[in-house]
């Protein structure tokens, strides 16, 4: 069940899954993309983008998940970036030191990728 804090959108490629945040990751809406990351990472795609262009706020909790997602991914083989962050979570990302150990990219182009 989503709330309307946040929305999801999944687009699936061959070995690739894209998974976009729409509005707030904060302690209530935290649960949802818990659940949502797990039936991705069981799927076992190659690579998972969570895109975060369209990510208003995301706060301690958020980022708590962003680091589990990458313990998850690595531990089952699957290579995971976090794309486009907004200015506001770039500088959380720098600020918490998670940009030396999250893969951040900067890109609106998939292919190939």
């Amino acid at each position: 069940m989503q709330s309307n804090l946040l929305r999801f959108e999944t687009t699936a490629f061959t070995d690739r899954v894209r998974l976009s945040l729409i509005g707030e990751l904060d302690l209530s809406t935290s649960p949802e993309l818990i659940e949502r990351l797990a039936e991705v990472v069981q799927g076992r795609p190659s690579f998972l983008d969570i895109d975060l262009s369209q990510l208003s706020y995301a706060d301690s909790v958020g980022f708590s998940v962003f680091v589990t997602a990458h313990f998850q991914c690595r531990d089952a083989g699957i290579e995971l970036r976090f794309l486009n962050p907004n200015l506001f979570l770039k500088q959380l990302l720098v600020t918490t030191g998670l940009d030396q150990v999250l893969t951040i990219a900067n890109t609106d182009v998939l292919i190939g990728a």
